[in-house]
């Protein structure tokens, strides 16, 4: 201990004796780690608690929020539990009384809340228009403290008068004491508020009783619905809970998450559902697996990143104590007691740049404390400290030791004679090493590409990691192969390269910090790119390309005169749509039929009688059960129906989505059976064709007229799809969604769109990350090498050179790293993406393979190719002009001593 003791006090005082170093190794230790430790404080303190989330909710004076009965009862799952609710009988309607729900609630609060969202009540001020979100509740209310803060202006007090959000009043234009329209009411704005915790969608604010005109309803559950804030001595305990549930009504109780129940008790209700590990499908589990190992293999090679650029520093340092470590061998040192003096600066750096980087992570998340709030849409609670930041400094002395480990044995290997006399000498890469990293290179490459499978990761991990370490292993080697061609090129890069020949330890580290930056911009940007091809290949928009639908979001259209929005659009022909009434519900079990099924479909949109109503269609605004014929159908798919589908219909048939076609129709029939007569009926069944429907199908079965009789069935006006003669501008669009507005509070507009790739942006980031790091990477071997080849400087100076030689030669140097590791990135970059594409599992292809469509499994592989290449044109460019410009001109005098 004695000695290591001793190391550490040689290693303190090296670096205090060489300032300027020592700040440039902490600097490249200490943001890496600060950035860890803000990320790390964000995400722990982001992840509230089950109070915390309460108080998020309700505010911090009530007790629980008791949503206004639905027509259904429910059973919510217990704080902590990822499962939401579920679905139970059907109720009565019945008036809900707050005083009936929770008799012992000594006070009591509305609430009315109206989801906006782009469709609904329109909001207007001048000629700017939005449609966002309607509340009514008096925040002035001690009961409601904490849920909405005044920001200017006052709160509303008359009928007239409302507060918005400050993201609508922006886009409004407007301020305390203007006027707005919310569907043609007039309302003056008293004050500008903000949602403290809450997301940040645009509402406007008003009492109980200030929008009567509008429609609320229970549809949306949770804390954003209508109900009241209650105050209760004791607290809305967990029984209370599941009689509310039974009534129909959602709570949030602060009791319940200060005390939640075991959820795997019988207690609970459906908590075979909640704790049966069985249920969570194989996709959930490789989709955990996959994102996992993504995140360790970010990990190690952040960290392998960090080694990589503190390792030429390291190296450089190595060489300023030439002397003092050939004094320590003199002295009767042996080898490790020169590697442990080396090693112990690595810790010493190591230690003082984590407890920097900790302290900066934790003062850079307090300062940027509102603008983490903002974009998090809440509000923070106290920062959470988690104390696996004690394990960061760990990793990060670790990581000082790991960047040392290699000048720390190439200082054990030099000649003591010749570093006492002060010649720099070369050193020669021992011709093991670059076997064994070719080797490594090899086996790594070989790991990745021929032993990844679908959905594991792992096995990329392992050989991305072996084939990186395998490059680094080579580096030097590689450094030193490529100056056998310095004698070829100009006097600076001539100079460069047998710099970097000679010092290729501190060259082949710097080369293999820019190959790590960019062989991951490369694999990174092939996975996007492949990705978002793979998302354009099974991309179905929600309505056909071109077409508007006109839907409601509950109950039926009303009326049948749409022409005020056919005068917006483009209208070729408009189709009334027709499905089934929610209360007729068709999926195994119905008021009167059940549907044979001969297989499980994948995911089904209907559910059954007893667990809730006929929803949309999966990617629709339609009924997974529709009426009509061909033109409905070609509303439907966007493509006019074949010679088969229109015979089917036309002799009372159905039409099948492509997804439902093994589940419900056999033989080319479809069978009902009556539940309670037990007759039974066939009718003829056709399938839609998946190059018309897609994988993501928007409706199940389309019945015809004569279906519709056989069964019995009753109908509803859902609306009307507008089939244009052009796809309609965003314009276009916007006013045929006001004309809705015009017509009805629950309608809405949606317009078919071509897939428009969403990962251009991240993209873009990552080689923009890319290019900083492997530019900063060249930077610092570039600075080091300057500092370590004065005496060649002092020579060119002696001999005349100008001064613009000089920058040249910084040039050079930063060329000989940037262009070398650029090239090694993009081509170990190629190689890995390959393999992770691989190793992605294509959840849409096998959805389709479930369905029974022939789909690979894997994503296709697609190289972004201009990005590469820019990618490989940017980094040197960038890394030798600046390295050009910020160079001192000047050329040092020394006395040469050799």
């Amino acid at each position: 201990m004695s000695r290591w003791a001793a190391s550490l006090r040689i290693a303190r005082r090296a670096a205090w004796s060489h300032k300027g170093r020592s700040a440039l190794v902490l600097v490249m230790i200490a943001l890496p780690v600060a950035a860890i430790v803000f990320g790390v404080v964000a995400f722990r303190t982001l992840q509230l608690e089950p109070e915390q989330q309460v108080t998020s909710q309700i505010g911090t004076a009530a007790d629980a929020f008791v949503g206004q009965p639905g027509n259904r009862a429910i059973a919510q799952s217990p704080p902590g539990v990822e499962a939401s609710v579920f679905i139970g009988k059907r109720l009565a309607p019945e008036a809900a009384s707050i005083d009936k729900l929770v008799p012992n609630a000594t006070r009591s609060l509305q609430t009315r809340f109206r989801w906006g969202g782009g469709f609904g009540a329109p909001v207007v001020a001048g000629d700017r228009r939005d449609y966002p979100s309607i509340r009514e509740l008096d925040y002035t209310d001690p009961l409601a403290a904490g849920l909405v803060q005044q920001v200017s202006g006052d709160a509303p007090a008359a009928p007239d008068e409302v507060g918005i959000t400050e993201d609508l009043a922006e886009t409004l234009v407007v301020d305390a004491g203007d006027g707005i329209t919310v569907k043609d009411a007039p309302y003056t704005v008293v004050g500008i508020v903000r949602l403290p915790y809450g997301s940040d969608w645009s509402q406007v604010i008003g009492n109980i009783g200030t929008f009567d005109h509008l429609e609320f309803s229970n549809e949306q559950q949770g804390a954003e619905s209508s109900g009241w804030l209650v105050q209760v001595p004791g607290g809305v305990d967990y029984e209370q809970w599941k009689q509310l549930n039974a009534q129909g009504a959602w709570v949030i109780s602060r009791a319940v998450a200060a005390n939640p129940p075991d959820p795997c008790t019988d207690a609970v209700p459906h908590s075979a559902q909640l704790c049966d590990e069985t249920l969570i499908s194989p996709s959930e589990n490789e989709a955990i697996a996959e994102a996992g190992a993504l995140v360790g293999l970010v990990v190690v090679m952040g960290l392998l990143q960090v080694i990589l650029l503190v390792g030429p520093a390291f190296a450089i340092g190595r060489r300023s104590q030439t002397r003092d470590l050939a004094l320590v061998a003199a002295v009767g040192g042996d080898a490790r007691a020169v590697r442990r003096v080396v090693l112990s600066g690595g810790l010493v750096l190591g230690v003082a740049g984590g407890v920097a980087g900790l302290l900066v992570g934790i003062g850079a998340f307090q300062l940027l404390r509102p603008v983490v709030s903002n974009l998090a849409g809440t509000a923070l609670f106290a920062t959470d400290l988690h104390p696996e930041l004690v394990l960061v400094l760990l990793v990060t002395a670790a990581t000082g030791l790991a960047a040392a480990w290699l000048p720390a044995r190439a200082a054990s290997r030099q000649d003591v004679v010749a570093a006492l006399a002060g010649r720099r000498g070369a050193l020669s890469t021992r011709r093991g090493m670059p076997l064994a990293g070719a080797l490594a290179f090899i086996a790594g490459l070989a790991i990745a590409v021929f032993g990844t499978t679908p959905g594991n990761m792992t096995v990329l991990l392992l050989g991305a990691v072996i084939s990186e370490v395998g490059l680094v292993a080579m580096a030097p080697w590689i450094v030193g192969a490529v100056s056998g061609f310095a004698a070829r090129l100009p006097t600076a890069p001539r100079i460069a390269l047998r710099d970097a020949g000679r010092n290729r330890l501190r060259a082949g580290t710097a080369v293999s910090a820019v190959l790590a930056a960019v062989a991951g911009a490369t694999a990174m940007g092939i996975w996007v790119a492949s990705d978002n091809a793979n998302a354009e290949r099974h991309y179905v928009s929600t309505v056909p390309e071109g077409y508007v639908a006109l839907a409601v979001n509950r109950g039926q259209w009303p009326g049948d005169d749409v022409s005020v929005v056919e005068a917006a659009l483009p209208t070729d022909r408009t189709v009334p749509m027709m499905g089934l009434p929610e209360s007729s519900c068709l999926f195994q079990r119905c008021s009167d039929w059940k549907v044979e099924q001969h297989a499980k479909p994948c995911q089904p949109s209907v559910f059954t009688e007893e667990t809730g109503s006929c929803g949309y269609s999966f990617g629709s605004p339609w009924r997974a059960w529709m009426f009509g014929d061909g033109q409905t159908y070609r509303a439907l798919t966007g493509a006019a129906p074949d010679p088969e589908v229109t015979s089917t219909l036309a002799d009372g048939g159905v039409v099948v989505g492509t997804w439902y076609a093994s589940a419900y129709v056999k033989d080319g029939l479809m069978t009902f059976e009556h539940r309670k007569t037990g007759e039974v009926v066939q009718l003829p069944a056709t399938v839609a064709a998946s190059s018309e429907v897609g994988p993501q199908p928007r409706f199940e079965v389309l019945l015809s007229e004569g279906a519709r009789a056989s069964l019995g069935l009753e109908s509803r006006d859902l609306g009307y799809t507008i089939i244009t003669t052009r796809a309609p501008t965003d314009s276009e669009v916007a006013g045929a969604r006001e004309a809705v507005a015009e017509l009805t509070d629950v309608g809405s507009v949606v317009a078919g769109r071509p897939f428009e790739p969403s990962t251009a942006l991240p993209l873009l980031i990552v080689l923009a990350a890319a290019v900083l790091l492997a530019v900063a990477a060249t930077a610092t071997a570039t600075g080091l090498a300057a500092a370590d080849s004065r005496p060649d400087l002092a020579t060119l100076a002696a001999i005349g050179a100008s001064p613009r030689t000089r920058r040249w030669l910084s040039a050079s140097q930063a060329a000989v790293i940037s262009v070398l590791g650029t090239a090694l990135g993009v081509a170990g970059g190629l190689v890995i993406g390959v393999a992770a594409i691989g190793a992605t599992t294509d959840n849409l292809g096998l959805a389709d393979v479930q369905a029974g469509a022939a789909m690979a499994a894997t994503l296709p592989v697609t190289v972004p190719w201009a990005s590469l290449t820019t990618l490989a044109v940017v980094v040197p460019a960038v890394a030798v002009t600046l390295a050009f410009l910020f160079s001192r001109s000047s050329l040092p005098m020394i006395r040469r001593v050799e």
